[in-house]
């Protein structure tokens, strides 16, 4: 079963992760679209009357902030899948060159 948040926004996350340069890039994509909709911080009212107003802008604040916090950490991630695939890629043309002046 798919996480509802990602699904409703058209992000299919896969069961399995395909090790290859286009499965690592692909979810390196995602986490870049991931990392974007972390960042999107919806702007509230600065102003309100409620006595609890204080309350609810300070949560809003905090919420605000750990967005920011997963949202530098999915893309770190995202930077990483990058650097995965560019690694595989190398290693399996290595590993090409190799088998073929064996043979």
């Amino acid at each position: 079963m798919p996480d509802s948040y990602l699904w409703s926004r058209g992000i299919v996350v896969p069961d399995r992760l395909a090790v290859d340069a286009a499965g690592l890039s692909a979810a390196a994509t995602a986490s870049v679209d991931i990392a974007q909709g972390l960042a999107a911080n919806p702007s509230g009212s600065a102003a309100g009357s409620q006595p609890s107003h204080a309350g609810v802008a300070a949560l809003d604040g905090s919420l605000a902030a750990a967005r920011t916090r997963q949202a530098r950490r999915v893309q770190g991630q995202g930077s990483d899948l990058r650097a995965a695939g560019a690694v595989y890629t190398r290693t399996d043309e290595s590993a090409a060159e190799d088998v073929t002046r064996t043979i």
